[in-house]
């Protein structure tokens, strides 16, 4: 599963260290199963085909154990005879290129899957009241604790539209409290590893995809220092213009 903080060292990795079941052990309660023994979540990787049989088997088998049975129909029902159903909310129709993949492989399972696209005050109405199974978004996470952090993921802002899921975790709240009261950044640091831990184990989001790189088209008589801050392309504050690159484009014809 993509970390929130992908691509630095503060994603958790591994067993949890002595300094991170320093923190998670207290909360042992409200942690989901494994946090303490285990890896970190991660996803089943899929193959080059959208229809990934080894995966789809072990979904199926899954489904099975939970009781969703498969009738006549194809169609997956629990012992009440009620169909497994999920909905995609979305407006956008660029979303729709791995959206309807996904719908097509829960269909292909049993899964009573649709994609719902309306207009976007109706996304908007709907996400800030909760009525929906699953939506497009973008979570993300700082390099520091922030009031920012509990409106994303603490329970007592769990109803608002900053918190999408309705996350509600007395572990992820005390986290979060004891990273605002860090005061080097190594503490910082562990206890966001541990964050990050959790909350992937909570499962409340499915990545789609991911990209790394930002794509900046500029004349190359603008210049900017070798090594540009992390996950950015910096401020352009600190760039600046090259007179000479300038007046040999002019010459060119390539600018007036």
């Amino acid at each position: 599963m993509t970390s929130l903080w992908e691509n630095t060292d503060l994603k958790a990795t591994g067993v949890p260290s002595e300094a991170e079941l320093a923190l998670l052990e207290p909360l042992a309660d409200d942690l989901p199963e494994g946090v303490l023994t285990g890896e970190p979540v991660m996803p089943p990787k899929s193959g080059d085909r959208q229809l990934d049989r080894r995966n789809m088997r072990k979904a199926a088998a899954l489904l099975d154990e939970a009781g969703w049975k498969t009738g006549s129909d194809g169609m997956r029902r629990n012992d009440k005879g009620q169909t497994l159903k999920v909905g995609f909310l979305y407006h956008n129709q660029s979303i729709e290129r791995y959206t309807t993949p996904f719908v097509q492989n829960l269909r292909t399972l049993g899964v009573d899957a649709v994609a719902e696209r309306v207009d976007p005050s109706e996304v908007t109405t709907r996400t800030r009241s909760h009525d929906f199974d699953v939506i497009e978004t973008t979570l993300g996470g700082a390099y520091v604790f922030a009031g920012g952090m509990e409106q994303h993921y603490g329970s007592e802002d769990a109803d608002d539209v900053f918190n999408p899921m309705g996350l509600r975790n007395p572990a992820v709240d005390a986290l979060l409290k004891t990273g605002q009261k860090a005061t080097t950044l190594e503490e910082t640091n562990i206890v966001i590893s541990a964050l990050d831990r959790v909350m992937r184990a909570l499962r409340f989001w499915i990545p789609q995809w991911y990209k790394p790189d930002h794509l900046v088209a500029y004349y190359d008589y603008y210049e900017h220092p070798e090594e540009l801050p992390p996950l950015a392309i910096g401020v352009t504050d600190f760039w600046w213009a090259n007179s000479e690159k300038l007046e040999e484009l002019k010459q060119k014809g390539a600018l007036r």
